[in-house]
């Protein structure tokens, strides 16, 4: 989920997860949450701590354990679209809280049958659910580019690289109509960059974002697709360069303040990199993404706690998260003379 600053009605050419087209007017930011989202595949890629995917699906409980001592958020009778605003709201926050709320009003609302299809399955998903995501959509039929992106993402959760791959071969055979298309396409490309970055193959992931990079540059000239793919083009060349962060593993860092600035989901972050030492000692962002999922705090930190830019993302504000570690890239070259 990503944050902006504008508020832009949106009517997809095709309905996202089986949808009503009049479910589909959505704000920038509801686009980011839906479709933005999996532009780096938010779901954070398997670590050391991550199980296995047969390993969560073994231990996988719906519901989970702890839902029933969540409160429903609204009335029960409250109908499904203001429900899901509602959801929404939650999902932007950065409160673990507001999540699990999230979660709990769309697995009501689906239990009831009054969900709309696909709703609730990247309800989970945005709240890190990640398991239960995934089972969720595989359940959906009909599933289009976006879904099938979501489902790749939950793949490449669990390190499952080539199932992750197969899912976005999928979305290819999915895409909406114009003006759209393009614009999906090329994320579906960057996408798999990013599977192919997460597999250690740099040099086809590459390739791959110099792809997308390509279908972005001809979305069609109107709004607001031509602004989507124009941002989605300057923040992925970020990304680009960050296939080449080993050389600042053999860099020297010199002592100082540096500051570089990296496009995000809305805007341009500026981050204020203090090296002391030879060691990240302060990062400090200035930005005005909104719900970003605490991501400006988090992503910092672990920066700092790692002393590199090769960190996990925050589940939900991906963007956000790779635009900041960007940014931090761009100082610490900087400090190293690169």
């Amino acid at each position: 989920m990503e944050s902006t600053d504008g508020i832009v009605k949106l009517q997809s050419a095709r309905p996202h997860s089986c949808l009503e087209p009049r479910y589909m007017r959505l704000s920038l930011a509801v686009f980011g949450l839906l479709l933005g989202l999996v532009l780096l595949l938010p779901a954070a890629p398997a670590t050391a701590g991550t199980p296995s995917l047969d390993q969560a699906l073994a231990e996988l409980k719906v519901p989970p354990p702890w839902l029933d001592a969540v409160p429903l958020d609204v009335a029960p009778s409250t109908p499904w679209n203001k429900a899901w605003d509602r959801i929404e709201e939650l999902l932007m926050t950065a409160n673990p809280a507001d999540r699990r709320k999230a979660v709990k009003l769309a697995y009501a609302y689906q239990s009831a049958g009054t969900a709309r299809d696909g709703l609730p399955a990247a309800t989970y998903f945005l709240a890190g659910e990640t398991a239960w995501a995934l089972v969720e959509h595989r359940k959906l039929t009909n599933k289009n580019a976006v879904a099938w992106m979501r489902l790749a993402s939950c793949y490449l959760h669990f390190g499952e690289h080539v199932q992750a791959l197969g899912a976005l071969d999928e979305a290819l055979k999915h895409l909406p109509d114009p003006p759209w298309r393009s614009y999906q396409e090329a994320q579906v490309h960057e996408a798999r960059g990013d599977v192919l970055a997460d597999q250690g193959a740099r040099d086809l992931a590459k390739a791959a974002y110099q792809k997308a990079t390509r279908f972005y540059e001809a979305v069609p000239r109107q709004p607001p697709v031509q602004l989507a793919g124009s941002r989605a083009a300057t923040r992925l060349a970020s990304k680009v360069e960050l296939l080449d962060r080993d050389a600042l593993k053999s860099a020297r860092l010199r002592d100082g303040t540096f500051t570089a600035s990296v496009f995000g989901y809305s805007d341009s972050i500026r981050a204020t990199v203090t090296v002391r030492n030879a060691r990240i000692a302060d990062v400090q962002l200035d930005h005005r993404e909104k719900a970003d999922l605490g991501a400006r705090t988090i992503i910092p930190e672990r920066i700092i706690g790692k002393q590199s830019v090769e960190v996990d993302g925050v589940t939900g504000a991906t963007v956000t998260s790779q635009a900041i570690k960007g940014a931090v890239f761009q100082a610490l070259k900087q400090s190293g003379g690169l």
